[in-house]
């Protein structure tokens, strides 16, 4: 049934460490964001500008498709259109 080789069952190996890395790149792509978010404000972009409402989420995805390279695509992809929804989603309450 399991295998017999008292390991962890198959598909959760090397995925214990990953979500510290997960956690840090979405803190970092979140700070990245806001401070971009922030540098576009005191350059003189209104807070619904296009500008700023669509290159904040845009900048944090690809912090975080660039950071996680040992996973795979779909769920980097899945990862960083999470992190734009949410990022846009901040952009448009300020």
């Amino acid at each position: 049934m399991s295998g017999g080789s008292g390991g962890p069952p198959r598909g959760t190996r090397g995925t214990s460490g990953s979500y510290g890395r997960v956690a840090l790149l979405a803190v970092a792509a979140f700070l990245l964001a806001v401070g971009l978010h922030a540098m576009l404000g005191v350059a003189g972009l209104r807070p619904e500008h296009p500008v700023r409402v669509f290159l904040t989420p845009l900048v944090a995805a690809a912090v975080i498709l660039g950071g996680m390279r040992t996973v795979a695509l779909g769920r980097r992809l899945r990862l960083a259109a999470l992190v734009a929804a949410g990022l846009f989603l901040y952009a448009m309450v300020q």
